[in-house]
């Protein structure tokens, strides 16, 4: 997990969430490549590893990719970047303003109490999620919808590309609220316990599925929608051809 050193303690994801979603970028970002598009036929095996582990254990993706060791940190352009329109992504909770990073801190400290050695460090954390938001806004969506699922927004720009559910939180049916209202990552969950494999039949249209022991409730219109998108076929077995 990346972390900090910050005198005599170590700022970390326990201390402030934005380090998870950093990391997790940092880490997608060295497994899927700078500028890739399009990994619907990613067949890189760390992290093909990474997206069936998820899978098997309903955890994020990037926690199975290794840690990064060297990363881009982010500058006086990025923190300008963060306070102009269109970065909306990164805006997941209120930022506070200031034209220096310490200026906001001073804020912060004002209008909450903060500690002014953790304000700094919100405000440096921050500087570099701007940075690699900026510069990867992919890889900086799906950080943020493996590790602030909920406060995701979906702009259509950015959200996941490809549409398999063995994909999990790295599918577009992952994207809350793109299937049916109130769709998420754990729809995909429960798809992929749908789906049709060599040793069991698919169960298209069912009406529910337990993912971890959790019931997921899998409304008609999920169905309507995974039709139209020409889906079916992993949900049903494929004929077997007749010689």
């Amino acid at each position: 997990m990346m972390s900090f050193p910050l005198g005599s303690l170590i700022w970390d994801g326990t201390q402030d969430p934005m380090v998870r979603t950093l990391d997790a970028a940092w880490r997608l970002h060295h497994a899927i490549g700078q500028e890739a598009p399009v990994w619907v036929d990613d067949t890189d095996g760390v992290h093909t590893h990474a997206l069936a582990e998820s899978l098997r254990t309903g955890r994020a993706p990037y926690l199975f990719l290794p840690e990064v060791e060297e990363w881009e940190h982010g500058g006086m352009d990025d923190w300008q970047w963060l306070h102009t329109p269109g970065c909306e992504r990164l805006l997941m909770a209120p930022i506070p303003h200031g034209d220096t990073p310490r200026q906001a801190a001073d804020r912060l400290v004002r209008d909450t109490g903060e500690d002014p050695v953790r304000a700094a460090a919100r405000m440096g954390v921050l500087m570099h999620c701007a940075h690699i938001a900026r510069h990867h806004p992919r890889v900086w969506a799906l950080a943020v919808l493996q590790t602030r699922t909920t406060q995701y927004v979906s702009d259509g720009r950015w959200d996941p590309v490809c549409e398999d559910v063995a994909h999990g939180f790295e599918s577009m049916l992952a994207v809350p609220g793109w299937l049916y209202p109130g769709s998420g990552p754990h729809t995909v969950f429960a798809l992929a316990q749908c789906t049709a494999r060599p040793d069991r039949p698919g169960r298209w249209g069912a009406r529910e599925a337990v993912v971890f022991g959790r019931r997921v409730v899998l409304p008609g219109e999920c169905w309507d929608r995974l039709d139209v998108l020409g889906l079916r076929g992993l949900f049903e077995p494929v004929d077997e051809p007749e010689f």
